[in-house]
């Protein structure tokens, strides 16, 4: 007599392993990245070697500097090679909803801004198409008319009475005045998706996923001129970090789980700002992260040089205080991977602050000396060297999909001085923080002196160059190849420099500005929520 367990049933074939969103072609890519880097790599040891064995050591106080600067570019590039071999990428509609969907809280943190930013924000953020959520406004400079508006929306409305901790400190109010399961951060010139719950909180099925964040979208002028756009990092590094579970939070359109936020005890007062910390703090303790590719959001990015240069500084003193007195190679519970992608936050604004002031200079010196920092010629120096050159280019145009370009590389390469004082700011601010103000959301005005003082070093590393370059003219001697390479080394620099210089300079007219703008947003070609399927941001 057979029972159901006797019953004989046919062999069933194993599922077939569910493959991830544009798994064979990420893989195919890492495949052309790692070639690419084997190339690179090979070619930056070869010069190297090269270079330490025909170093002119009766130049040592330059040959040094060269010598230093070489290896912190050479160990930039092994990190980021590390970090952007392999990417990550999610389907535009995430993953499906649980039923029934959470309950969310929306914040909104302000800060002074103007009423009419903070309105066209809070009336997207009702406008949000989700069954269970609520918003509430964390102010930490009390408004009349905003707390009228939010009681005509039936909006909660907080406005703490101490102001400690910044941000993190208004933010940290907030999570102790609300009580949903998930948060969604959202700044005050932040306007939300209608459908941007729906598409993130599907994400929090998997249960140890802590926060997803989002591709963030700018109005910036026509033809971005300061990069605030950011390709590179939203297109390319937080997708490539995605694959390490290391993509950071980038501080709004950012949904978390509260639990998270409790088990880290708040979000992190340590830094100026409290998202990268605190990225780093949930990673260490367990959490996953997800990076949703496309906006979710859309908001507002400096205009000009004081509010861009505010910015900047302020993002490289977090990331380098982090390196200088909690580094994340000494942090347990992070994976070797992890430690290494948070090293390179800190560690690329020391490449531009100090190995490319010592390239800026090293052709000035070698123009108004006749002298060379090498025991070799200057077409022995150019042809071991441009190799280095070109297949990390190639690499870096590979790896972030032609994100990476010469435009992009200049925006980053001309703040130098804002990363020397960033690095200072940080290795004097173990105990305390440096004097911080919050980004203002609409464009100011500075005045000519004050625009000028930003880039006093660029003009006078321009100047140097191109007085270096007629004084070589007429004091080459017989030496053209020597006379040729540090020209052309020279007046690299003053093309690296001059956009940014001249864009400092110019007139910050508010009426240009705005029509700029409008023209940029008719030729907008980022990412854009049409790839999602559904309706654009509301109208507000």
């Amino acid at each position: 007599m057979n029972t159901d367990s006797e019953t004989p049933t046919a062999s069933v074939p194993p599922s077939p392993r569910k493959r991830r969103y544009h798994d064979e072609i990420l893989k195919q890519h890492a495949r052309r990245n790692f070639i690419a880097f084997l190339l690179a790599v090979s070619s930056a040891l070869a010069y190297l070697g090269w270079s330490i064995w025909h170093i002119d050591y009766r130049y040592w106080y330059i040959a040094g500097p060269y010598i230093f600067a070489e290896a912190i570019s050479f160990i930039s590039m092994l990190l980021w090679s590390e970090m952007m071999m392999h990417r990550r990428e999610h389907a535009p509609s995430g993953l499906p909803l649980q039923h029934p969907p959470p309950p969310v809280d929306v914040i909104i943190t302000c800060c002074g801004e103007p009423f009419a930013i903070v309105e066209k924000t809070l009336r997207a953020a009702v406008a949000i198409k989700y069954p269970d959520f609520s918003v509430t406004v964390a102010n930490d400079r009390h408004s009349a008319d905003l707390e009228k508006l939010c009681a005509e929306l039936g909006v909660k409305y907080l406005a703490r009475p101490t102001h400690e901790h910044r941000k993190a400190g208004n933010l940290n109010y907030a999570l102790a005045h609300t009580s949903k399961p998930f948060l969604l951060v959202l700044d005050a010139d932040q306007i939300s998706h209608r459908r941007i719950l729906e598409v993130l909180i599907g994400y929090f099925s998997v249960p140890t996923i802590g926060f997803v964040t989002t591709y963030q979208a700018f109005d910036v002028p026509e033809g971005d001129p300061w990069g605030n756009r950011d390709r590179v990092f939203y297109g390319a590094m937080q997708t490539s970090r995605n694959a390490s579970n290391s993509a950071i939070s980038c501080g709004s359109g950012v949904v978390y789980r509260r639990e998270a936020l409790k088990q880290i005890g708040g979000f992190s007062t340590w830094n100026l700002v409290e998202d990268l910390y605190s990225s780093l703090l949930m990673h260490a303790v367990g959490w996953k992260s997800v990076y949703h590719p496309f906006p979710a959001t859309h908001g507002t990015a400096p205009a000009e040089i004081t509010g861009h240069v505010r910015q900047r500084w302020q993002w490289a003193v977090d990331s380098l205080r982090l390196i200088f007195w909690r580094n994340p190679m000494f942090t347990k519970g992070l994976s070797w991977e992890q430690r290494l992608n948070y090293l390179s936050f800190g560690y690329n604004y020391l490449l531009f602050g100090l190995a490319y002031p010592i390239f800026y200079l090293l052709p000035i010196w070698g123009l108004f000396s006749g002298c060379f920092f090498m025991k070799t010629t200057a077409l022995d120096f150019f042809l071991w060297r441009m190799p280095y050159a070109i297949t990390f280019f190639i690499f870096n145009r590979l790896v972030t999909e032609r994100r990476h370009t010469t435009k992009a590389f200049r925006a980053q390469a001309a703040l130098f001085e804002v990363y020397i004082s960033a690095i200072i700011a940080a290795l004097f601010s173990r105990t305390h923080l440096p004097r911080y103000s919050v980004t203002k959301k609409v464009s100011e005005a500075p005045i000519l002196i004050e625009r000028l003082n930003h880039v006093l070093p660029h003009i006078a590393i321009m100047a140097l160059s191109l007085s270096s370059v007629v004084y070589g003219f007429f004091h080459r001697g017989g030496n053209e190849v020597f006379y040729y390479l540090n020209a052309a080394w020279a007046l690299w620099v003053i093309w690296t420099l001059l956009p940014f210089t001249l864009l400092a300079l110019r007139d910050p007219d508010e009426k240009r500005i705005k029509k700029s703008y409008e023209k940029r947003n008719k030729q907008n070609t980022e990412p854009t929520v049409a790839e999602w399927g559904v309706d654009e941001f509301p109208s507000v």
